[in-house]
């Protein structure tokens, strides 16, 4: 058990040299104390004590043993011994203090033997410098590190030279160069790039200069001559004076990506072409009726032109009665009918204009019903035709209605004449 020496009762001495050197000690920045030879604290001064969380008093009554981390007490233990063996005059370690609450300091500990006159070991003088937050700073950098190195998109800095200073494992697979053969490296020696649009340099060089950030599309060129489509973020790197001293871009390969959306552009443009061209009308319309979409062939069976039609509404074009039948239609398509109505538009010049209409759901990417696309087939001949029949069929009944009243008369007045001639035949018989 040691003893605090800082009381009353130590012996400091009286002369003004150690009055000082105690001020000094009690006051030290860092944690400073005697440990005797069997690991107890015998002085400790204010910045162990708040450091540890215990008392002045408290530390008195324990060894280093009892606040060191259980996995770092064998290391401790082994310089502890090395020093009183001779072999070592001092060490130097991190390691880690057990607070008071549980909570773990992690601290650099500088410690060396005081021997007496007779070279006899009295104390070791501790000093101990507390390095949590440049632990916590240390891992987080690791740890930024590691994610960084881990991220699949190329990731590089440049110093303000443009020489390469950081290059992780998704530049070395997208530009095929080692991080060793990249570092310190002109980056334009290791890939070339150029601007899609000619506007776009000076575009980013006055975002860089303004928000210290740029976001766009360029195109990369490897050692190899692979030629890439790219989307860069680039952030201005400053230094704690806020000075610049580098830029960091954040690289991904969109080359597929841009293939892809050439390709259905391509496909887009044939299929619009397809509608745009095709001999029935095509209509998408939200659902309440607004037609956001119509192609020539729709306008044209209603006789307006594309412009005035985008924009209206579906129903405008029905009279009432057409109106509850495409109403009725409409709920059954949104409760998964699948099948097709008639419907007579009233167009612009009045003329009714009948149609085979087959509605389809349009649904969102979270499956929500958006609105209608529907297919419509102009059925005025075939309403022509069907109106010819019914009025032939009409005709038809008409004529032989006629025949048979007529044929009607004529045979009760056969009849009647027959039955004459067979009563006067008889009265002669008899």
């Amino acid at each position: 058990m040691g003893s605090d020496l800082t009381e009353n009762n130590c012996d400091f001495g009286g002369n003004q040299f150690e009055d000082k050197f105690k001020l000094a000690f009690e006051n030290a920045p860092i944690g400073m104390c005697l440990l005797d030879i069997n690991g107890y604290y015998v002085i400790v001064n204010n910045s162990f004590s708040r450091m540890t969380g215990y008392s002045r008093d408290e530390l008195t009554q324990k060894t280093y043993a009892d606040i060191t981390h259980p996995e770092d007490l064998p290391k401790n233990k082994k310089w502890f011994s090395d020093i009183l063996e001779g072999k070592k005059d001092h060490y130097k370690l991190q390691k880690r203090y057990v607070h008071k609450d549980g909570s773990i300091i992690w601290a650099e500990v500088l410690a060396r033997l005081i021997r007496d006159d007779n070279d006899h070991p009295q104390y070791f003088d501790i000093h101990v410098t507390d390095i949590s937050l440049i632990k916590e700073l240390d891992d987080l950098i690791r740890f930024q590190a590691m994610a960084l190195s881990q991220v699949h998109d190329a990731v590089v800095a440049v110093d303000n030279d443009n020489h390469i200073i950081y290059w992780n494992k998704g530049a070395e697979e997208l530009y095929g160069v080692k991080f060793q053969d990249a570092l310190g490296e002109d980056l334009n020696e290791v890939n070339e790039y150029r601007w899609i649009h000619p506007e776009d340099e000076k575009d980013a060089q006055k975002s860089l200069e303004k928000k210290g950030t740029w976001r766009g599309e360029n195109k990369h060129r490897t050692r190899e001559g692979k030629e890439l489509i790219v989307e860069s973020t680039l952030s201005v790197l400053k230094n704690e004076k806020d000075h610049k001293i580098g830029v960091l871009s954040v690289v991904r390969d969109i080359t597929q990506r841009k293939l892809m959306e050439r390709e259905l552009k391509k496909s887009e443009e044939n299929y619009r072409s397809l509608v745009e061209m095709a001999r029935t009308g095509v209509i998408f319309m939200d659902l309440t009726g607004k037609m956001e979409y119509i192609n020539p062939h729709f306008a044209q069976l209603l006789g307006f032109k594309l412009k005035k039609l985008r924009g209206t509404n579906f129903f405008d074009f029905l009279d009432s009665s057409q109106q509850q039948k495409a109403i009725n239609y409409l709920k059954n398509v949104k409760d998964g009918f699948r099948g097709s109505v008639e419907l007579g538009f009233t167009p612009k010049n009045k003329k009714p204009t009948w149609t085979l209409i087959s509605f389809n759901m349009v649904n969102d990417a979270h499956g929500e019903q958006v609105g209608y696309i529907g297919i419509v087939m102009d059925i005025n001949s075939r309403k022509g035709v069907e109106r010819s029949l019914m009025e032939a069929v009409q005709e038809r009944d008409e004529i032989l209605q006629f025949y048979i009243n007529n044929l009607h008369g004529v045979i009760k007045q056969v009849f009647t004449k027959d039955l004459k001639d067979s009563n006067h035949l008889k009265t002669q018989l008899t």
